[in-house]
């Protein structure tokens, strides 16, 4: 089977064993396509900035971690004081 949306060619090929029903292969396949969602689609950014009143506040995405079906940004968080 061959799977493809924009940027994304997916291919998986199932065997003919009777144990794997048509419902476990769709289902298998919709995760892929959702996981693929997950890690590569989402539209956040690598880096961003928040005022926090008192100071303002760098952070950096360094990577995402995949941890019980979620996705946990794990990043550098830099506060720098406000001149006053």
């Amino acid at each position: 089977m061959l799977v493809v949306w924009p940027g994304v060619r997916a291919s998986q090929d199932f065997k003919d064993d009777p144990k794997i029903t048509p419902l476990e292969k769709a289902t298998l396949l919709g995760e892929a396509v959702h996981l693929d969602y997950m890690f590569f689609d989402q539209d956040n950014d690598f880096c961003r900035v928040e005022d926090t009143g008192g100071s303002i506040v760098v952070y950096i995405n360094m990577c995402l971690c995949y941890c019980y079906g979620c996705l946990l940004p794990c990043e550098l968080c830099i506060p720098i004081p406000k001149n006053q």
